[in-house]
């Protein structure tokens, strides 16, 4: 079972692999965030910068699918192996 805490490494691995998503489906913070139904896209901000991770399995799942991206690869990066 994955660690409850990603180690700061880990929240910057995640933050990379989302900005990389992000840009190759040339998407803005902003619109990412109402894709996702966020109030605002500091949250993404955030979460690539390394700051938070999303705290929710469904909010991995919902970046995973617009971003078209397997999940395992956002697990992988938070913590180091796959779903």
């Amino acid at each position: 079972m994955p660690p409850e805490t990603p180690s700061p490494a880990s929240l910057h691995a995640f933050g990379e692999a989302l900005r990389l998503a992000r840009f190759r489906k040339r998407l803005s913070l902003r619109t990412l965030a109402a894709l996702l139904g966020l109030q605002s896209h500091a949250t993404v901000h955030r979460w690539e910068h390394g700051l938070k991770r999303p705290l929710k399995p469904e909010t991995l799942h919902a970046l995973a699918t617009v971003l078209d991206v397997p999940v395992s690869e956002f697990v992988a990066a938070l913590y180091g192996e796959s779903a």
